[in-house]
């Protein structure tokens, strides 16, 4: 025998902008992973506009050291910064892949 079949709505995913949209899964586990993992990606869009402003101040500074010790300094610390969010960046991905909520 075969278990009866029930009608089920189609489920849905509450969006970031309060929009409802269909959502394949209907499995509550899945949407607390989902809802766990946005601090992380807000986190990690925070992150990536501060690399995508770094990388445009960096990309306006010359390419020599510059000629000034502030120029030279903060040049440095542009470097440094970028090669940090990098690896935040890198990891904050990680915990969503390993989340699930992240492809």
């Amino acid at each position: 025998p075969q278990p009866a079949l029930r009608a089920v709505s189609a489920p849905t995913v509450i969006m970031a902008a309060g929009a409802k949209a269909p959502f394949a899964i209907d499995d509550p586990r899945v949407s607390l992973a989902l809802e766990s993992a946005q601090p992380l990606q807000k986190q990690l869009t925070s992150l990536s506009l501060e690399r995508r402003l770094l990388e445009d101040e960096y990309a306006r500074m010359p390419l020599t050291a510059g000629k000034r010790t502030e120029e030279r300094q903060r040049k440095a610390k542009v470097e440094a910064r970028l090669a940090e969010l990098v690896g935040e960046m890198s990891a904050l991905r990680n915990q969503l892949r390993a989340m699930g909520a992240v492809a």
